[in-house]
């Protein structure tokens, strides 16, 4: 004879286990699986084998140094000789005296210039009445043979002749001016004179 046990009774639901859906209830459908990603397409580094040592850096290449020995002829400049020296002073001297000469020359000739234009002025207006007319006459004619004279002046006249023309028109010229400087200060000095008989 087969004896049958009875199930054993199921344990009481707790509070972590969910109690078992009602027997009633109709059993939910099953939800379909997500459709599983395209598989990624191979990207070019999978392709290159793995390397991870970094590359052997080359040896510096020595440079080639050829030594060749150069023949060096010296030669010592020649000083000059005491005549030369000396002649050759002489020459910077003779050269400096050679300027010298030029710039006085044409200071000469311009200072001669000067006094032709100044004197021919004056005659013409503070001078006039300190020269009798007909000598005031002569001496402008003069000093316009003077000044055409000078405009044909070669360059190489010497500073002598300028100095002479100078002095020649000078002559004629300065006493007038004299004059006429010691009438315009003849007023002070008998003022002066007066005073000092006063006082």
């Amino acid at each position: 004879v087969e004896v049958v046990e009875p199930p054993a009774p199921s344990p009481p639901p707790t509070a972590e286990s969910p109690a078992p859906a009602a027997a009633d209830a109709k059993a939910a459908p099953r939800a379909s699986p997500a459709p599983s990603p395209p598989p990624a397409a191979p990207s070019a580094d999978a392709d290159a084998p793995m390397n991870d040592a970094e590359p052997k850096a080359e040896p510096a290449k020595k440079k080639k140094v050829k030594k060749t020995s150069l023949k060096v002829n010296y030669v010592a400049a020649a000083g000059m000789s005491s005549t030369d020296l000396q002649a050759a002073i002489e020459a910077e001297f003779q050269m400096e005296l050679d300027d010298k000469v030029v710039m006085e020359t044409q200071e000469k000739k311009n200072a001669l210039e000067a006094y032709i234009y100044s004197l021919r002025s004056k005659l013409a207006g503070e001078l006039s009445s300190f020269i009798h007319p007909k000598d005031r006459d002569a001496l402008v004619s003069r000093l316009q043979q003077m000044e055409d004279w000078l405009y044909d002046a070669e360059e190489d006249t010497p500073k002598g002749v300028y100095i002479e023309k100078y002095n020649e028109l000078a002559k004629l010229g300065d006493p007038i001016v004299a004059r006429h400087r010691e009438t315009n200060s003849r007023p002070g000095a008998v003022s002066t004179l007066i005073k000092s008989i006063e006082g």
